[in-house]
């Protein structure tokens, strides 16, 4: 069957892509970064890297298993990005940071920066003019929250001494990465058929796993780690 066939709609890929630019714009990454990212890596390689599979066509990694492969990966010349026929209208389109944001469980800032250590690409300083009316939202995430829970808990515990807390510290610490990790195994999930629903779970497990090392951090040292994003 000719490729053509497979090629989504124009206006449907610039609505998606319009969508994740805008959200893109929200953050503080230099959108350079973004522009390197697409021109110096092939989206068939950032896939077969991080699944295994290869190939103009696979079956999707987030929206369970296709009786045929759905997603569809496209060279430079037609976009290098890809398109799943099988995700839900408005989740369809598909570009490097949102791949492994989706498939790693990263936060937008981690997922940039995986793709350019993983893929040794030119540094390019992350300045960037921001209007001071504009509203930017930032997700804190568990992959944000780590390290600085390590760091207090072992602070604490040096000063204290107290076994009890230390195990309370380890116990919160890997309950959070269990939540974590079952957020990004929802998404590979054959359990549950509908796509948006698989989301809606992910983003809960996700949020949880947050919370609970923010709590112990305080609010203090998580507005800096938010600032820091």
């Amino acid at each position: 069957m000719p490729d053509e066939l497979f090629y989504p709609d124009a206006e449907d890929v610039n609505f998606e892509r319009s969508s994740l630019d805008s959200l893109y714009s929200k953050s503080r990454i230099n959108p350079e970064r973004l522009e390197q990212i697409e021109r110096e890596v092939l989206f068939s390689d950032l896939v077969a890297d991080l699944t295994g599979k290869t190939g103009s066509e696979i079956r999707c990694p987030f929206h369970g298993t296709d009786s045929t492969p759905s997603f569809n990966i496209y060279p430079p010349a037609r976009g290098n990005n890809g398109w799943c026929y099988g995700c839900p209208p408005g989740q369809q389109y598909w570009d490097h940071v949102r791949f492994v944001r989706e498939l790693l469980g990263y936060s937008f800032p981690k997922a940039v920066k995986w793709i350019e250590t993983q893929y040794h690409l030119a540094y390019i300083p992350n300045i960037v003019e921001e209007d001071p009316d504009q509203e930017v939202t930032v997700t804190v995430e568990f992959a944000d929250l780590a390290e600085p829970y390590i760091l207090k808990a072992r602070r604490e515990i040096q000063t204290n001494r107290d076994i009890e807390q230390a195990t309370e510290f380890l116990r919160i610490y890997f309950q959070a990465e269990h939540l974590n990790s079952e957020s990004t195994a929802v998404l590979k999930s054959q359990e549950i058929d509908d796509a948006e629903e698989r989301y809606r779970e992910s983003a809960r497990l996700k949020i949880k796993a947050a919370l609970k090392l923010a709590r112990v951090l305080g609010k203090e040292i998580v507005d800096e780690v938010a600032r820091a994003k």
